[in-house]
């Protein structure tokens, strides 16, 4: 019997393009990742890591970006530090049960047992003492002195 061979008739010819197809498409799927990968993989332009040496700041004035490296200059702008404190807002007041729930969307939650107090339109109108349960971004506490409505800032003295 002759050895079978899968191109040698007509009908089989769909059968080695089908093939030769295949081999070509893995062949730039490959190539195309393996480009992407160098790109990828390219060592930036920047010769000077962020934060480190001189780095150009940008000062406030005009929308200029300045650099920092030499002498300093007058009018730049004052840097106000993070304060890393729960500053929330009241979300909710239960006057009878002399309760409110605290929102705290962009600060840390406070720990239980913390004393806050309640300021509206900067002046201080209330204490609250922190309970729990949270819930996601909001709290509960006591209050303890003073009043409070929805939308009174909460923050330690």
């Amino acid at each position: 019997m002759p050895a079978f061979n899968r191109c040698s008739s007509f009908l089989r010819l769909d059968f080695c393009m089908a093939q030769s197809f295949i081999a070509c498409m893995r062949i730039l799927v490959l190539s195309s990742c393996l480009f992407l990968l160098a790109i990828g993989c390219q060592r930036s332009a920047l010769s000077v890591p962020p934060g480190q040496g001189h780095d150009p700041v940008w000062t406030g004035e005009d929308g200029k970006i300045n650099d920092t490296s030499g002498d300093s200059r007058s009018g730049s702008p004052t840097i106000i530090p993070v304060v890393n404190a729960p500053i929330g807002q009241v979300a909710s007041v239960h006057a009878v049960l002399r309760f409110v729930i605290l929102d705290f969307p962009l600060h840390p939650m406070p720990q239980e047992d913390r004393r806050l107090f309640i300021y509206r339109e900067q002046q201080k109108v209330g204490m609250v003492k922190v309970t729990g349960p949270s819930h996601g971004r909001t709290i509960a506490a006591d209050l303890i002195e003073g009043e409070a409505k929805s939308g009174d800032q909460v923050r330690p003295d």
